[in-house]
């Protein structure tokens, strides 16, 4: 019988602590003549926790930056498109379309638009959603541009991104989920 070949000494819990144990045996029956060795067994066992501990640490760091919008974005090329659901319709973020088409409009502009296409076209359905276009307004609102690069941004769009989240949304999706405003 010999050790398995998927035992880790760094990261096995309790091989660490029949260590201690052995640790604590010998200075209990030794009169603490086994303390050099004891120092580095426990030098060694409490290094991998702290190893551990920092790794977990960073896992739930990371895992609690991007959670926001964990699942609720999607590229294009190399610009974040951020899309979210309330309990009427889907809604885009305004300032992610505008960085697409490489527009940068100030407030009065988007007043105007949102003056255009109305409340149910363009408004804020949630504070950590800020401005949005509603999936209407936004097709009217890409109607205004001729170039080709809107009408190749728009076909991805429409063919890609939000016939796959109305599909989800009718299918009741568990990644569904992640769109919906909360």
């Amino acid at each position: 019988m010999g050790i398995r070949d998927d035992f880790d000494f760094n990261t096995n819990k309790p091989f660490h602590v029949f260590l201690l144990g052995v640790v604590a045996f010998g200075l209990w029956f030794s009169s603490g003549v086994s303390f050099f060795f004891s120092v580095y067994l426990v030098g060694w066992v409490v290094s991998r926790w702290i190893v551990e501990g920092l790794g977990f640490i960073a896992r739930k760091g990371e895992a609690a930056a991007s959670a926001e919008w964990n699942g609720r974005y999607f590229a294009y090329y190399e610009h974040q498109l951020r899309i979210v659901w309330d309990a009427k319709q889907m809604w885009i973020n305004s300032a992610d379309v505008f960085a697409v088409l490489g527009l940068s409009p100030d407030g009065i502009t988007r007043k105007a638009i949102a003056a255009r296409l109305g409340r149910d076209g363009y408004g804020i359905p949630s504070k950590a959603a800020g401005e949005c276009f509603s999936e209407a307004g936004l097709a009217i609102y890409l109607n205004g541009f001729g170039d080709l690069k809107t009408a190749q941004f728009r076909r991805w769009l429409e063919r890609d991104i939000l016939a796959m989240l109305a599909k989800q949304r009718e299918c009741a999706a568990p990644e569904f989920e992640h769109h919906k405003i909360r």
